[in-house]
Formats: structure tokens, sequence, C-alpha cells
């Protein structure tokens, strides 16, 4: 198996993406070498067109199946959490965002106006609130989007 190593990383005191990785496989005659750059290309470009550069996330490893846009809350609870960012099973690892924009899942029975409280119900589903909730906060959705289909709509998230 390869190593992924970057050659004196103890006397970078800035990386500005130009300093080169060295993938060294002890069978190999030659070494492969790249950028940081060309590695954050290779990455960015295996993202989903769903994520959005202000989401942030933690990771943890799933307790259950999950949905993109779901509501994630502490096992057991109906103590939100933040918004599945994978469509996982269990034991799977699931990234759970937390603050900025997301996409959340919202039921066919909803219409949703840009600028409508979103909030979690006690079946854990994505309604409307009338912005004094703030237990089951959502956030605030980002887009007009009108019932008939199940569906991922843009929301600011105020958790």
């Amino acid at each position: 198996m390869g190593q992924l190593r970057i050659h004196n990383l103890t006397e970078i005191e800035e990386v500005t993406g130009n300093e080169k990785l060295v993938i060294d496989e002890s069978s190999l005659s030659n070494a492969l070498s790249l950028t940081l750059n060309n590695l954050a290309t290779y990455v960015l470009s295996k993202t989903e067109s769903v994520m959005h550069a202000e989401t942030l996330y933690y990771n943890l490893i799933a307790d259950g199946g999950w949905a993109v846009g779901e509501v994630v809350t502490i096992s057991g609870t109906n103590k939100l959490i933040g918004i599945s960012l994978d469509s996982v099973t269990i034991r799977e690892p699931l990234r759970v965002a937390y603050a900025g924009k997301c996409q959340v899942l919202v039921k066919s029975d909803v219409d949703v106006v840009a600028g409508n409280f979103a909030i979690m119900n006690d079946s854990h589903e994505i309604k409307i609130g009338g912005g004094t909730e703030v237990i089951n906060r959502v956030g605030v959705f980002l887009e007009t989007s009108a019932g008939g289909e199940d569906r991922l709509v843009w929301v600011l998230l105020k958790l």
C-alpha cells in the first residue's frame, strides 16, 4: 500500500499549494509526485453538487439509515443536532450540517416561501414555523418551492 507524505513538513510555515506530495511505494521503482493544488482540485471534483462552500458539518458514524436533507437527532430523542448531507446506512460515515447553508428534505404537502421559518416536527419532518420556535428550529428557507412532491430546499441553518 502506498504512503502519502509531505517531505520536510516540519519546515513549512505556510502552505501555498505548490508543495510536493510524494506517493512512495517500495515495490515501484519510481515515486509519483503531485502538488497540494492538484490534490485539492481532484478532491473538490468528487464532491456532490448539493454541497455548498458555506456549510459547516461534522462527521459521525450513522446509527441508522439517513437520506440527504433529513433531520438528524440524538439517537432515541427529539433533540435536533443537524441535517444529513449524505445518504447512508447504519455504521457508514455521515456528515451532519450544523451551520451555514444546506438543503433539507421537505415533504410534498408543504409549500415553502423564501423567508419562512423551517422547523422540525415530532415526526422529524421539516415544516413551516412561526418564528418563535427555539428547541425545534432548523433555520430560514432561502427559496420558494411549491408542494406536490418530496424535494430538497435550500435553508440557512439557525440551530
